[in-house]
């Protein structure tokens, strides 16, 4: 009998502690084109919960395996050793589960001089907080960058790449224990919602919003007139209602 091996999925939406089953399963069939990853990391992040609560459910076809990311280990299908290729798991079928496969002409390899730990998370928030301030935001050096979510690792990421460019990133915040590693990562300011109307004075030239809903609303009234507001997240669930800014 060939052996089993652990995968999270779920097959209803809702609370992620109530409708996900661990399940042990055969190792997956590999098709032309494809490659085995045997996962030795797979991070937790709000897009990997959102979709399992049913926002994105037009989109999503159940049963499913959730998790957009981490880093494992190509495996010879034949042999069931490791090939020492490390690769991430993108463009795969859910990172949550022990193996994973990829299409052959889409793999991302990884560098040996990038770990386990930090190739896992490389791909989602770090691309996509360089892209925003490189091809998404026309940001110049000098600009003020509004944040919500300080507690978030979007928060320390856009800390440190606003401060290489110039940027002055404002960071709210409801923890005010978050403060100090926000400064010491390059945030230009540390501040909590009821202080953000101050912010209007300085001309915020943009805002990038990862919660929605009332903070969202309040984030998008702190920018200056003909300014730009990016909805990068959802943690509170609920979308901005545009119709009252």
């Amino acid at each position: 009998m060939p052996p089993l091996f652990p995968r999270l999925s779920f097959n209803r939406f809702g609370d992620p502690t109530q409708v996900l089953t661990l399940q042990q399963v055969n190792r997956p069939p590999l098709r032309p084109g494809r490659l085995l990853l045997q996962m030795r990391y797979a991070p937790i992040n709000p897009s990997d919960l959102i979709p399992i609560h049913g926002q994105y459910a037009h989109r999503i076809a159940l049963p499913q395996v959730p998790g957009y990311e981490g880093a494992g280990v190509i495996v010879d299908p034949q042999s069931g050793r490791s090939t020492g290729r490390r690769a991430l798991a993108v463009a795969g079928d859910g990172s949550w589960q022990t193996f994973v496969t990829l299409p052959e002409d889409r793999v991302v390899w990884v560098p040996d001089d990038i770990d386990d730990n930090d190739a896992a998370q490389i791909y989602i928030n770090p691309l996509t907080c360089w892209v925003l301030l490189t091809q998404w935001l026309p940001l110049n050096a000098g600009d003020v960058l509004l944040l919500n979510g300080g507690g978030s690792a979007v928060s320390l990421l856009l800390a440190q790449l606003t401060a290489l460019r110039g940027i002055r990133l404002a960071v709210v915040v409801r923890n005010a224990a978050h403060r100090q590693a926000l400064l010491a990562a390059g945030a230009w300011r540390v501040i909590e919602a009821p202080q953000l109307m101050e912010m209007t004075h300085f001309g915020a030239r943009a805002a990038i919003d990862c919660i929605g809903g009332e903070d969202g609303l309040q984030l998008a009234r702190a920018v200056r007139s003909g300014g730009d507001f990016v909805a990068l997240g959802l943690l509170s669930g609920r979308q901005v209602d545009w119709r009252r800014v």
